[in-house]
């Protein structure tokens, strides 16, 4: 196998584990998605849990670890999407290079 095989080689295997890391958090993720609202030097957060709602319900302090819990849910959302993609390319990318050149 050539350099660029090997690389990536790895990049799929790494972009593998990203989506199986990426499906285990929004598998024990709650409903729902958050809502951030920054005014002045407050910064609030809401729980949006239906569609169509645009205000959602208020989150204090007191709940951090939902809020914490829904962002880790939105970036694993973000991160599923993209890695799925590049990993789709890559994969076809790599089944080129080695039908030309193997």
């Amino acid at each position: 196998m050539d350099s660029l095989t090997k690389e990536l080689m790895t990049r799929i295997e790494r972009l593998e584990m990203a989506v199986e890391s990426a499906k285990d958090v929004l598998k024990d993720a709650p409903e729902g998605s958050l809502r951030i609202n920054r005014s002045a030097s407050f910064t609030r957060f809401y729980h949006i849990t239906q569609k169509g709602d645009t205000r959602g319900r208020y989150l204090p302090m007191s709940e951090k670890e939902l809020v914490a819990k829904l962002a880790n849910k939105d970036y694993a959302q973000r991160l599923l999407a993209e890695a799925e993609r590049e990993l789709m390319e890559t994969k076809v990318f790599l089944q080129k290079v080695e039908k030309k050149y193997f």
